[in-house]
């Protein structure tokens, strides 16, 4: 992945059919690595929405990836309080699936709606 994205000649926010980028795929399956890399990019929108309305965030956060989910809180950028189509909440998900870690590390930003 690295050698890809210093090539230079790939599109780091490229979508799927499902409105999914490399890094819902590296956050959703919980690549640590890849997600680190691409955010250092700098050029990938780390609030993009799926069709369903979900986000990166969201994904790692239901899948119990709390290393992802840390490496996104740090940005500083992404936005806690999305919700997918079933008004679900990345903390609601993560509660949900008694994904602690990941509940704690929502909670200690202080800005989570409970």
């Amino acid at each position: 992945m690295k050698l890809l994205l210093e090539m230079g000649k790939v599109d780091v926010d490229a979508r799927d059919e499902s409105d999914r980028s490399p890094l819902f795929w590296a956050a959703r399956n919980g690549h640590e690595g890849v997600v680190k890399l691409l955010l250092e990019m700098g050029k990938v929108d780390v609030d993009a929405r799926d069709k369903s309305g979900r986000s990166p965030l969201f994904w790692a956060a239901g899948n119990t990836h709390a290393g992802v989910v840390k490496l996104l809180l740090e940005m500083g950028k992404v936005d806690i309080h999305v919700r997918d189509q079933s008004d679900r909440s990345s903390l609601l998900l993560a509660a949900g699936n008694r994904h602690e870690g990941v509940v704690k590390l929502l909670l200690e930003m202080g800005k989570v709606d409970v």
